[in-house]
C-alpha cells in the first residue's frame, strides 16, 4: 500500500471517529436537555446502609425530575454536609440514572466536646454525629486541644494492631504524656507521638510479660510495673 493510500485511510478513520464521537455527544445533549429527559433511577453507593436515607433526603433529587434542571455539584455539596460524610460525588449515567458515590468517615474513637458526643475519624478530625451515646466499641479520647487530639490519634495508630480493639481510653494531658488504658485496666505510657514504630516494637516484646503498666515513653529504656 502506498504512503498516499495509507494517509487517506488514516484520514477516513479519524473522520469516522470524530463523527461517531460527535453523534454520541449530540445524543447525550439532546437526552439531557429535552423536556422528556427525566431522572429514571437514583443509585446511592455507600458502605453504611443506615445513612442511605439521609443521603437521599439531603441530595433532594426526585425521580421524574428533569435532568437538565439538576445541579449535580450543588447536590454533592449538600450530601457532603452530613457529618458522617468525608466526600461525595454525583454523576449522570446513560440514559437516565443518577449515581451518588459517598466516602464515609471512619471513627476511631469519641470525645466530649461542647457538652455533646463527638467522633474522631482516622485523620484526627472530630465531627458531630448527633448521637446520644457513643458506640460501645470505640475508645474515649481525652485531650486539651485539637493539636493534642491529633497527636493522640497518631499514637493510637502506632499501637500494635492486636491492641487497637482493646483500648478503652486515650489521654493526652501534654505532648509528652499520651497514655492508653486498656479494657483490662492495663495502662500503657506512650509519651510523645514520636518514634511510634519503635515504641510499638518494644511494646510487643514487653507484652509477653504480664504487668499492670507498660512504659515505652523512652523506648530504649522501657519499664514495666506488675502492681
Amino acid at each position: 500500500m502506498s504512503k498516499l493510500a495509507k494517509r487517506s485511510k488514516l484520514k477516513l478513520w479519524l473522520i469516522s471517529v470524530l463523527i461517531i464521537s460527535g453523534t454520541a455527544s449530540v445524543i447525550t445533549w439532546v437526552v439531557q436537555t429535552t423536556s422528556d429527559a427525566v431522572v429514571g433511577s437514583l443509585e446511592i453507593q455507600v458502605a453504611d446502609d443506615s445513612i442511605r436515607k439521609p443521603i437521599e433526603n439531603v441530595a433532594a433529587i426526585e425521580i421524574g425530575e428533569r435532568i437538565s434542571d439538576l445541579n449535580l455539584s450543588a447536590a454533592a455539596a449538600r450530601v457532603s454536609t452530613l457529618p458522617q460524610v468525608r466526600s461525595a460525588s454525583v454523576t449522570r449515567r446513560w440514559p437516565d440514572r443518577i449515581v451518588i458515590s459517598v466516602d464515609l468517615r471512619q471513627p476511631i474513637g469519641w470525645l466530649e466536646f461542647q457538652d455533646e458526643i463527638w467522633y474522631l475519624d482516622e485523620t484526627g478530625e472530630k465531627y458531630l454525629p448527633r448521637v446520644s451515646q457513643p458506640r460501645a466499641d470505640l475508645p474515649q479520647f481525652v485531650a486539651g486541644s485539637d493539636k493534642l487530639l491529633l497527636a493522640a490519634s497518631t499514637a493510637f495508630f502506632d499501637l500494635p494492631k492486636k491492641l487497637l480493639d482493646k483500648v478503652a481510653r486515650v489521654t493526652a494531658a501534654t505532648n509528652s504524656n499520651i497514655r492508653f488504658i486498656l479494657t483490662s485496666d492495663v495502662t500503657i505510657i506512650w509519651g510523645s507521638a514520636e518514634r511510634g514504630e519503635r515504641k510499638s516494637e518494644v511494646l510487643t516484646v514487653l507484652l509477653q510479660r504480664k504487668a499492670k503498666t507498660y512504659d515505652v515513653s523512652a523506648p530504649d529504656l522501657p519499664t514495666i510495673r506488675v502492681n
